[in-house]
């Protein structure tokens, strides 16, 4: 199967590039996801591009 993942290249963190884009298609495949950040706003940022 491929996965259509966008360029991510200088991108890190839970919340933005690769790490997001683990982390969000590990949860859409049924995994219980624990991002933590020191910055409330990028959190919630992630969580609403869902």
């Amino acid at each position: 199967m491929l996965l259509m993942i966008p360029n991510l290249s200088g991108k890190s963190g839970g919340y933005t590039g690769i790490d997001y884009g683990t982390t969000r298609e590990l949860a859409i495949h049924g995994a219980h996801m624990f991002v933590a950040s020191h910055n409330e706003e990028h959190i919630n940022s992630a969580i609403e591009k869902n």
